[in-house]
């Protein structure tokens, strides 16, 4: 009996250490990336011994790995028939079923796995991506900080707690988060990488973004995010030739990371070489907030259009549209027909500035269903490619006096309103611009700031804001006691705007789409632009390649607002000594 006894442990044991041996043999294949193989291991130890619960759960993991989730799901259900109280089962069930897309179901696994085991960072990472699948973002946050809590230097939990708490406007709490995991451990690169990335991203403060990044950079980090979100501080900062470097830097360690491409076509753009920058530029056109545009027509490149139609598309704002088609001329004499795409705004202006061409308005959004309501064009481009082909160098830049044509009759009946007046200068004025998007907030004014230049006597002001309403006009010139004239069609009908414009005498505005309409109808503008302006601007002298009739004054230092108004208020009241 004893014999007996010793025969059957001695098998037992045999028949262990064998399933440990292809257990293990399973996982280094599914390390090696050999999945098939693996799988077919765990096949068999499942056959011999179906509830096997290390077998079931290696073997889930593998299948969800491979897209299988109902077997995945259907697996853990077993391990979990033996054992309810496995937290590791729990959580993978939570994962398998976040990726089928069950939020719900996914979230009462992790609760489930979490209680059972609070310290397993990756499945309060996970858990946070289903409460955001679920929609509930604040909850969300935590869970990646409960991650990163269990394990600090998870960088995708990292990631995740930025991304969400900064989508939620908590960007006081992450900054704090953030300076708690860096105080707690100096040597996390990770965290002065995000922290660096809050202070650029939320706050515009590139010169503390740069000392957490240097920090990162010195303690081993060298991803190309990293070196593109330096190289953004930099470029705020003024240090264009900088960036340019720590770009190149980006794309040594990530030579297909177009977004360093896109950051490195604005820093040359704004230090006006042009001939470096439109390559790059095209990488624009593979981020995820371009509309997808690209109709089934080939690409123009430059080659002969004799005897062809072009298609122009309209991309960006509106600034950006006014801008780009300081090329449709010169265009649409190489093509026998030009259909020119552009939103609605400027669809009357565009119609009478360029009366050979074909003119769509429409949103970037629209259905393509217009396209059957045109002539069929032979090839397409974006008209932010154009200047790629027309504008290689800065000599290419025309001198031309305007190439928008303003409606003759409004603009007679405008320069009769303004006549009514009085005497002196009629300038237009527009203090705000952008979106959170496009750094509103380093190149907009309160419309309290311009008070100098509303002090300068004997002119006349006229408010050409495009989202500003006859309510805060009015309040303004009531606190102020200054008069500021405000016409409701100039907000509600942008060809409206454009005869204004050509009958004012001078528009003074910071960085908006005013300040393009202005040029492109050949109208003198001075762009009230901040210390790094936006790269249309330029970041040297008091002119811009594209409207020879704009002038730019800058800012003596970041953030110099005071001296810059002052500047604008002195040079107007000399304007009107003159006049």
């Amino acid at each position: 009996m004893l014999r007996a006894l010793r025969a059957a442990f001695a098998k037992w044991r045999m028949d262990r250490m064998n399933f440990a041996s292809r257990l293990n043999a399973a996982q280094a294949l599914q390390r090696r990336g050999e999945y098939d193989a693996a799988a077919e291991i765990f096949d068999e130890i499942l056959a011999a011994d179906p509830a096997q619960p290390d077998a079931l759960v290696l073997s889930a993991r593998l299948e969800a790995g491979r897209g299988r989730l109902q077997l995945a799901q259907s697996r853990l259900a077993a391990a979990l028939a033996h054992n309810p109280n496995s937290g590791r089962a729990h959580a993978d069930l939570g994962n398998v079923r976040r990726l089928s897309g069950d939020a719900a179901g996914a979230i009462e696994s992790f609760k489930t796995a979490l209680a059972l085991d609070p310290g397993r960072a990756a499945a309060w990472n996970n858990f946070g991506l289903s409460l955001l699948a679920a929609g509930r973002a604040a909850e969300a946050g935590a869970a990646f900080g409960h991650a990163l809590e269990c394990e600090p230097r998870f960088a995708e939990a990292l990631r995740n707690l930025v991304n969400t708490m900064s989508g939620l406007g908590q960007t006081a709490e992450l900054r704090s988060q953030l300076e708690a995991i860096v105080a707690r451990d100096k040597n996390n690169s990770e965290a002065h990488a995000a922290l660096g990335f809050v202070e650029l991203d939320c706050f515009a403060a590139p010169d503390r973004a740069l000392i957490q990044f240097e920090r990162a950079r010195e303690l081993g980090l060298h991803d190309a995010e990293l070196f593109v979100n330096r190289g953004i501080a930099l470029h705020d900062l003024g240090r264009i030739d900088e960036a340019v470097a720590s770009y190149d830097a980006a794309l040594v360690a990530d030579p297909d990371y177009q977004l360093a491409r896109f950051h490195r076509a604005l820093a040359h753009l704004v230090d006006q070489r042009f001939d470096l920058a439109w390559d790059d530029y095209e990488a624009r056109l593979v981020s995820p907030v371009v509309p997808p545009r690209q109709f089934h027509f080939p690409q123009w490149d430059g080659e002969d259009l004799a005897g062809r139609t072009l298609l122009i598309l309209a991309e960006q704002g509106l600034g950006d549209e006014i801008m780009f088609a300081s090329c449709f001329a010169e265009t649409i004499s190489r093509a026998r027909q030009c259909v020119i795409d552009c939103s609605p705004k400027l669809a009357a202006i565009f119609k009478r500035s360029f009366p050979q061409a074909t003119v769509h308005g429409g949103t970037q959004f629209d259905d393509p269903a217009w396209l059957a309501e045109i002539p069929p064009p032979d090839v397409q481009i974006r008209a932010g490619s154009l200047p790629r082909l027309l504008r290689p160098r800065l000599s290419a830049f025309p001198r031309h006096h305007g190439y928008l044509v303003a409606d003759p009759q409004k603009v007679q009946r405008w320069r009769n309103w303004l006549a009514e007046l009085g005497d002196g200068p009629k300038v237009g004025v527009s203090w705000r611009g952008g979106t959170a998007q496009s750094r509103a907030g380093q190149r907009s004014l309160k419309v309290d700031d311009l008070a100098p230049v509303f002090a300068v006597p004997g002119v006349h002001f006229v408010s050409l804001q495009y989202d500003a309403n006859r309510e805060e006009i009015a309040a303004y010139c009531e606190r102020s006691g200054r008069s500021l004239r405000y016409a409701a069609e100039v907000v509600a009908d942008y060809d409206e705007t454009a005869a204004l414009v050509v009958a004012l005498d001078l528009v003074v505005s910071v960085c908006t789409a005013i300040i393009h309409l202005a040029g492109a109808l050949g109208r003198p503008a001075w762009v009230m632009a901040p210390w790094v302006p936006e790269w249309r601007y330029g970041i040297h002298g008091e002119s811009m390649a594209w409207y020879p009739a704009n002038r730019v004054l800058r800012q003596s230092a970041p953030g110099r607002w005071d001296e810059l108004i002052a500047r604008a208020a002195a040079e107007l009241a000399e304007l009107r000594a003159h006049s």
